[in-house]
């Protein structure tokens, strides 16, 4: 047996000489030598535990630390390959790409590349193969299962060691009482002081060697977790992840058996958090890269239900951890640096929203009450019943994606709010000294001991970066289907909750983009809060145009001076929404970050403040008689409203947008034409009036020019032109008026109404299905269109005839055969029973027979 001892022991130490000369020699670049150093080294050690098993047999002792620390270096040769500077490039490489939206919807750019990759090099065995890593995880489990008998007898011998002391206690009480001689106890009990001595020594020893061996198996498992996300290897991925949360929770009850007053305690809590993080966010990578990815259902055989049930297991595995062990890592902090607060920033989405969100409530609806907080008493609801009601029929794979990516977000969530922990601490402790650490420990206990300095700090704004893209991803879910349900006229009391809980998730994300400034992210945080300002905006839109009773907010203060109508709801979340979009301005600072975006960002500012303008010119002088406006309109109100409207054309034509430009001149022209008439001196009313005609000539220049797609516009801009133009008592304004009806003579012809039907069929090529498209709606407008059109002229026309009648110094008649000839065609064109394929528009010909003449004179 002696001899099976010594070649067991020759064995193990050629084999730590052969791999420091396996790591010099990869040092050098030889990799075959290394492989061939490695090879044998392997042999040697699995020779060195044959060995100590065969000494076993023979009755000479298990010897299980022994055969532990031979397993833990066994598994060491399939991980010892990598490398610290290779895993960096490696993590740089994968963290560094962006990818942009490939539409002008508002959608939230993904932070990394691919939702299953490491977050940083400072997780170890990046390079590590699958072949690897699972033949490192059996010896390194081999290791575990011979330790535990062994720590398990150690304790029983420590608590029959304890029994025995009390007993001895006792006796030496009743021998005190009988006069028994002093020294005799003083020798017994410093005999059996020095037995717990050896004792605690003992199970303190094996228990700081089954740490090392968890802590290891427990990165070799989220390591293999990675790999197997990377190949839709779902069942091994989701059986590595339970693994670790197994695990996680034994080496955190190990650290129980230590003495807790040891410095190492503090550092072994600190990998413990790593850990804990690191494991649940390989959970929110699943679930994120599940929701995005529709491969895991063809390749990896999986079902959202199978994702949220592996993170439910993860859950009730390591609810230890985080119940007994993390908590004192919260005390540490609070109590050196947060006087006894707890930031807000360590709380994870669950705890942030009292149990509302967790992983068994996952439909993404969110209790809000009047106040904009979170209804945490979670009483019966019906709106959340009828919006859960409505969640619930849709299809299986868009409520597995919504309910996945809500499993995402309290899975980035919990990680964060470790991580955080960490980085303060960093922020507030000193390190202690490495140096100072005790050498004679294992190996696995150094590798343990790990601070992260600026590491932490990059996995936290790596985490809030993919929280953040999660949280946007059921937003705009939720926003979808609201638009869906307002436009098919449904119930507005689940619609109320869907909205609600979509702003819910678009501010949480933007909190965690806000906080996100790590190296190399902070461009890519700046664009995502723009692109989250937006989706708010949209919010904020939805609830100006359509009768929800929501609470509101405010991101600005009211505008009291202008009286109740511009205090209305409408107008406060139109404020809001054009505040949102400001403050994306801001974030991205120039166009040079991200044109797109700015250009985007800039377009919808642009049609927010017209909309803006539009509303507080209907609010104030929409319907009113002159009198009134008169009466309540002044200086200051006209600008509130034409300031927008102005902003608004500025920014539209910076993007070069000519139809939006010329809109925005339109409707500033609307505007000067309804209050020129209650100005308080002709020379403001000349103004205005000037300014009427000139935005109306501005409109319809462009639009004259561009007419085809846009004939309603164009025919509804000239129709309010002839009106301005009657309504003007000027001599030749009637003429002009009547030249403006003669300007949609194009717009009714054979050619338009054949490139409309062009249109059409196109469109529904497009969308392969005959449903009514744009087209069809033209169709229907230019009819009526037409006859306000055919209306408008003879009402101009007998006017004309009068003046011209009235007018002494004429004795033409123009305006009287133009008018006989017009009835005539009229009446011609309604005996017509079959009309040419475009020549639909009769209106057409009396406008044709108009233009011929010579009007203007």
């Amino acid at each position: 047996r002696k001899w099976i001892w010594w070649l067991a022991m020759i064995s193990y130490r050629f084999a730590l000489r052969l791999d420091q000369l396996a790591r010099n020699v990869a040092k050098g670049g030889d990799e075959a030598t290394a492989r061939n150093f490695r090879s044998r080294q392997r042999s040697l050690l699995q020779n060195s535990l044959e060995l100590i098993q065969d000494l076993a047999d023979m009755d000479g002792g298990n010897h299980e630390t022994m055969s532990a620390a031979v397993s833990e270096l066994l598994a060491d040769t399939y991980l010892w390959s990598n490398n610290d500077n290779t895993e960096h490039e490696d993590s740089t490489n994968k963290g560094g790409s962006t990818k942009t939206p490939s539409s002008q919807e508002p959608t939230c750019i993904s932070s990394c590349s691919s939702s299953s990759s490491s977050t940083t090099c400072t997780h170890p065995y990046n390079n590590v193969n699958v072949d690897g890593l699972t033949k490192a995880q059996d010896n390194l489990v081999n290791g575990i299962m011979v330790l535990k008998p062994a720590l398990k007898e150690a304790e029983r011998r420590s608590m029959r060691f304890k029994v025995k002391q009390r007993r001895a206690k006792r006796n030496s009480s009743l021998r005190n009482n009988e006069n028994i001689s002093s020294s005799e106890c003083e020798g017994s009990d410093d005999s059996e002081s020095d037995e717990g001595v050896g004792e605690s020594i003992e199970i303190h020893a094996i228990a700081m060697q089954m740490y090392g061996l968890h802590h290891k198996l427990i990165n070799v498992s989220l390591r293999l977790t990675e790999q197997h996300l990377r190949n839709y290897s779902s069942s091994s991925a989701m059986q590595a992840l339970r693994t670790a949360g197994r695990r996680i929770a034994d080496e955190s009850k190990i650290l129980e058996k230590l003495d807790q007053s040891d410095i190492s305690v503090k550092a072994f809590i600190h990998s413990i958090s790593n850990q804990y993080a690191w494991v649940w966010e390989c959970g929110g990578n699943f679930a994120r890269s599940f929701a995005a990815d529709e491969m895991w259902r063809e390749r990896g055989h999986t079902s959202g239900d199978d994702v949220i049930s592996l993170l439910q297991d993860v859950e009730a595995a390591s609810s230890y951890v985080r119940n007994d062990v993390l908590s004192k890592l919260e005390d540490n902090g609070t109590q050196q640096g947060l006087g006894g607060k707890r930031n807000e920033d360590f709380l994870s989405l669950t705890e942030k929203t009292k149990g509302v969100l967790n992983l068994n409530v996952l439909s993404g609806i969110v209790p809000i009450l009047d106040d904009g907080t979170i209804d945490i008493s979670q009483k019966p609801n019906s709106a959340i019943d009828a919006a859960n009601s409505i969640l619930d029929k849709q299809k299986q794979m868009k409520r597995d994606e919504r309910r996945v990516l809500v499993a995402a977000t309290i899975s980035y969530s919990n990680a964060a709010a470790i991580v955080v922990q960490l980085v303060e601490r960093d922020n507030i402790t000193e390190k202690p000294n490495m140096n100072s650490m005790d050498s004679k420990n294992h190996g696995t206990c150094t590798e343990t001991v790990r601070y992260p300095i600026s590491s932490d700090a990059s996995i936290l704004s790596m985490l809030r970066q993919r929280f953040g893209d999660a949280c946007n991803e059921i937003g705009k879910i939720l926003l979808t289907l609201v638009k869906e349900l307002i436009k098919s006229g449904g119930d507005m009391t689940p619609i109320t909750q869907m909205l609600l809980s979509s702003e819910f998730w678009f501010l949480e994300g933007l909190q965690s983009f806000e906080k996100s400034d790590g190296d190399g992210m902070k461009n890519i945080s700046l664009l995502n809060i723009a692109l989250m300002r937006c989706n708010l905006c949209q919010c904020c839109k939805i609830r100006a145009n359509s009768n929800l009773d929501l609470p509101r907010k405010p991101l600005i203060g009211s505008s009291g001076s202008f009286g109740s109508g511009l205090d209305s709801r409408i107008e406060l979340c139109l404020q809001d929404a054009a505040k949102h979009l400001e403050l994306a301005h801001e974030a991205l600072g120039q166009r040079e970050l991200h044109p797109e975006t700015w250009d985007m960002v800039s377009e919808e500012l642009a049609a927010t403040f017209l909309i803006l303008g539009v509303r507080r010119r209907q609010s104030l002088i929409g319907s009113t008689p002159v009198v009134t406006q008169s009466l309540r309109l002044n200086p200051g109100r006209e600008r509130y409203i034409i300031e927008p409207m102005q902003r608004a054309k500025i920014v539209y034509e910076s993007l070069h947008n000519g139809p939006q430009a010329a809109a925005a001149d339109y409707q500033m022209a609307l505007f000067y034409s309804k209050v020129w008439t209650c100005q308080r001196d002709e020379t403001k009313t000349r103004e205005k009036l000037s300014l009427a005609f000139g935005h109306f000539s501005t409109a319809h220049r462009y639009f004259f020019a561009q007419m085809r797609s846009c004939e309603p516009t164009f025919i509804i801009l000239c129709l309010d032109l002839s009106n301005l133009y009657s309504a003007v008592s000027a001599q030749g304004c009637l003429q002009k008026a009547l030249l403006c009806c003669v300007d949609t003579c194009d717009a009714f012809s054979p050619e338009a109404v054949h490139d409309a039907k062009l249109r059409q069929s196109q469109s529904q090529i497009k969308r392969q299905r005959r449903k009514p498209c744009a087209e069809d709606d033209w169709m229907e407008k230019m009819k009526t269109l037409a006859s306000s059109v055919e209306k408008r002229i003879f009402k101009l026309l007998p006017n004309l005839v009068k003046i011209e009648k009235v007018d002494e110094g004429s004795s033409s008649s123009k305006f009287m055969d133009l008018y006989r000839a017009l009835l005539t065609m009229k009446i011609n064109s309604t005996n017509k029973e079959v009309l040419d394929e475009h020549h639909i528009f009769p209106v057409h010909d009396l406008l044709l027979r108009l233009r011929r003449e010579d009007l203007s004179s």
